[in-house]
């Protein structure tokens, strides 16, 4: 209820200042002005004028001829012209803004012509001087002007620039969820596609030893139930997030201190890693994920995608930099590029969303990635 009376109580308020303004201003005018008297009806007339604006956006075409209905009675009785014409000129305006541009020139216009017949009547009878057509002529311009193409002009434009706000701000919208979907897609890639690729050597080796007797594939199969884990749990922070939008917390992040982690999980799936890391102070919380996320898809790529049996990581902090180098020295097991993939699209958006390089080579000697990116 009080979203519905608060249009009210300020129209009011509006209505109130608009009519007593046009009362006092009619004092001073009605020397030499129409028949120079003021009586109570004067300014009867005039709260007449004011009263329908309490209504002008609830109800506008009522409101508006309402208050040109009060003017056209006040020209009629021959009260002072002048003051009274700020009110209708307040309603047509009101008028414009509130109805379509094709309905606001058809009323306002009848209102118009309808006005300035009051007026031509009201100046005929209570003025001992005649108008001569070329001033008559001035008056209906300037009355149609101010009653009709102003305001339907300036509301064209008003409302033209409210809609290309709204356009710009629902672009916006699209981007922004757009973004977050990409972002979202890039880290379930990242959580998925590592854990199934460990998951899927483990269980490989698991299975050829199997044939083995005397061999144990304990190993593998805790390797299996650790990333398992690890996966499922960053799976269900990423689904909290799509839950619940607004808990930027609820996503997954791992920083360049889970590398241990990650290389122990790739030593059991049967990759050795070699690695010399460096310590990561000063170094921001965007950035360390960023670099944790780059070796995590090349090592991944390196199980998925390659024979080889080892691959060389080296993360490198040097002034304002941080430099990550990948490599492994084994041939493709299927057609590889530096510019194929979901992983390594999804490497060249984080390391460009922090102002880095990527640069991915691919050759018969194996594939390395190069990442260059601040530490702040």
């Amino acid at each position: 209820m009080r979203r519905l009376q608060s249009p009210y109580v300020g129209d009011s308020a509006l209505a109130l200042l608009l009519g007593a303004v046009t009362a006092v201003a009619t004092i001073p005018a009605s020397d030499g002005n129409g028949d120079g008297s003021l009586r109570w009806t004067t300014f009867a007339l005039i709260a007449l004028a004011a009263l329908p604006l309490v209504w002008r956006q609830s109800r506008p075409t009522a409101s508006t001829v309402a208050v040109c209905a009060a003017t056209w009675m006040y020209l009629w009785f021959g009260h002072p012209i002048g003051p009274v014409f700020i009110l209708p000129t307040v309603a047509v305006f009101s008028y414009a803004f509130n109805v379509s541009r094709r309905r606001a020139w058809w009323v306002l216009s009848i209102l118009t012509v309808a006005t300035y017949l009051a007026l031509k009547i009201s100046i005929d009878r209570a003025w001992t001087v005649s108008l001569s057509g070329e001033l008559e002529l001035a008056w209906a311009v300037a009355i149609y002007l101010l009653w009709t193409v102003f305001p339907v002009m300036t509301a064209s434009i008003w409302w033209g620039a409210q809609r290309s706000r709204e356009q710009v701000a629902a672009a916006e919208r699209r981007g922004q969820r757009a973004q977050e979907r990409v972002d979202l897609a890039r880290d379930i890639h990242d959580v998925v596609g590592h854990s199934l690729a460990v998951v899927t050597m483990n269980a490989q080796v698991a299975l050829h030893r199997l044939d083995k007797p005397g061999s144990d594939p304990r190993l593998h199969l805790e390797a299996i139930r650790d990333s398992s884990t690890a996966a499922l749990q960053d799976l269900r922070q990423t689904v909290a997030f799509l839950r619940e939008g607004d808990r930027a917390d609820q996503v997954a992040v791992r920083t360049m201190e889970d590398l241990p982690t990650l290389f122990e999980q790739v030593e059991a799936a049967g990759l050795h890693v070699v690695s010399q890391i460096d310590p990561t102070e000063d170094v921001s919380a965007v950035v360390t994920t960023t670099v944790y996320r780059i070796v995590q898809e090349s090592v991944t790529n390196v199980l998925r995608h390659s024979r080889a049996t080892e691959v060389r990581v080296k993360v490198s902090c040097r002034d304002s930099q941080v430099n990550v180098d990948i490599s492994d020295s084994g041939p493709a097991r299927d057609a590889r590029t530096s510019q194929s993939g979901r992983g390594i699209e999804g490497m060249r958006e984080r390391v460009d969303a922090v102002g880095g390089k990527l640069k991915t080579t691919a050759s018969s000697d194996g594939f390395t990635v190069n990442a260059v990116v601040p530490r702040q």
